[in-house]
């Protein structure tokens, strides 16, 4: 029997997209050029959905709105306003969700379809995915048009399903990705396998609301909701390693482990009576080696997802002859379940990303449940070792810490860590006023 074609169709705003700061800045620029209050991101993330056009009408005040013989002219003035502000600055703030273009380079070495359709104008959506998206392919990228209505109308859908079919015939496994309730009623519309996701401009409660099949947390689940190999966080774009970097894997393959082979390893630093610390996210490797060559009495082991920075801490730990670390390109949070229960004396994290928007706080690394796993792992007395040089962020450690409960430390943050050295991303950012934030908490 032929293998169907899996092909899937996702919407862009709010889906691969995070478009919210330019369409608040687009609209709020012709509200105050009309005179009227503007809106935060948090009144464009329950409206936007419908259009450019709807979004105008629902952004005035209310009496306008309510009053028949001002509400068109008014939203066509504001309407060309936006719209005017909008071509100028399309895209500036626009950036892919997490995850998302590892995503698509997977779907794409799968053989997966993949189309965007979108109630954008055609012209602005394929500025943006040419400008945001570069490397991603697509198999068609569908707007509104003056031939093509704004979803939930399913003829850019259709367009899309025609192309497919010509292509592919009839063996095709529909999948649609959206946002919104709109997206829903399309994606079911269409006898799709449809996919929500909670990351994008509408509440997992809505979503369910409006018939979600079901949801996805995370992009990186979204292999696995179409049947393919999970994606792991340290499948990420292939970027061209330079020649220190390969050098590195070359000359410090000895020092690189894979999970396989990790507790084996584990297990032989216990039998000799040493005591083992991880690193979570150890970047390029400049303050791991080093902290590594000056506490030879410890073990370490640094995980880190991105194949560069893997790379270059191999050259330095080949280089520099530092013989207590290996390296593991791997995702920390599946890798801290498969340690033994208190086999740790240490977790150091520097400089996690501190995803400083409002929605993005929940894929903060050091929160609830990286604490409850490194609680397990920790020897009594262990430690965990964070610094982060956004003030917010180390605030929302702290809180975490302390709901958490089973440490000690975490009234407060700590002095400097005579060992910890001074990197070229510490002093990057202390040259732009940001002062390192130092936490030490220990397991009680």
């Amino acid at each position: 029997m032929q293998k169907k074609t899996k092909a899937i169709i996702c919407d862009f705003d709010g889906t691969l997209a995070d478009t919210i700061a330019d369409i608040a800045y687009a609209v709020n620029t012709g509200l105050k050029t009309m005179g009227f209050a503007e809106h935060d991101d948090d009144f464009y993330l329950r409206t936007v959905g419908h259009g450019l056009r709807n979004l105008a009408h629902d952004s005035l005040p209310q009496e306008i709105q309510d009053n028949p013989e001002l509400s068109e002219t008014m939203t066509d003035a504001l309407y060309e306003l936006l719209m005017d502000a909008y071509n100028q600055h399309p895209f500036d703030a626009t950036e892919p969700y997490p995850f998302i273009m590892e995503t698509l380079e997977l779907l794409e070495h799968a053989g997966v379809r993949v189309a965007i359709l979108s109630n954008k104008r055609t012209e602005i959506l394929e500025q943006a995915v040419e400008a945001k998206f570069a490397g991603a392919h697509f198999d068609m990228v569908v707007g509104v048009s003056d031939t093509i209505p704004p979803k939930p109308n399913l003829k850019g859908a259709e367009l899309i399903l025609d192309k497919w079919h010509q292509e592919y015939g009839d063996d095709i496994e529909l999948y649609y990705l959206g946002d919104t309730p709109i997206d829903m009623q399309v994606g079911l519309a269409l006898k799709a396998d449809t996919i929500a996701v909670s990351w994008g401009f509408r509440s997992a409660e809505l979503l369910l609301a409006a018939g979600a099949p079901r949801i996805i947390d995370d992009a990186r689940e979204l292999p696995a909701a179409l049947g393919l190999r999970k994606l792991r966080s340290f499948v990420v774009r292939q970027r061209k390693l330079n020649s220190v970097q390969e050098r590195g894997f070359q000359e410090g393959a000895e020092r690189l482990i894979t999970r396989e082979e990790l507790l084996a390893h584990v297990e032989n630093i216990a039998a000799h009576g040493r005591e083992l610390v991880i690193e979570i996210g150890s970047g390029m490797g400049d303050a791991t080696w080093r902290i590594a060559k000056n506490r030879p009495q410890y073990e370490y082991i640094a995980l880190e997802v991105h194949k560069p920075g893997v790379g270059k801490l191999l050259c330095e730990a080949h280089d520099n002859k530092v013989d207590n670390l290996r390296v593991l390109c791997d995702d920390a949070m599946e890798i801290l379940p498969m340690l033994p229960d208190g086999s740790l004396a240490g977790i150091h994290i520097f400089y996690p990303d501190p995803w400083p928007k409002k929605k993005h706080h929940k894929r903060r690394i050091v929160g609830t449940e990286l604490l409850e796993k490194a609680h397990h792992k920790l020897k009594s007395g262990g430690y965990i070792y964070a610094v982060t040089d956004w003030e917010p962020y180390a605030e929302w450690m702290l809180e975490h810490i302390q709901a958490h409960g089973g440490y000690s430390g975490g009234e407060a943050l700590c002095e400097p860590v005579a060992w910890r050295p001074q990197t070229r991303f510490q002093t990057k950012g202390e040259d732009a006023g940001r002062a390192p934030c130092e936490i030490w908490i220990e397991k009680k």
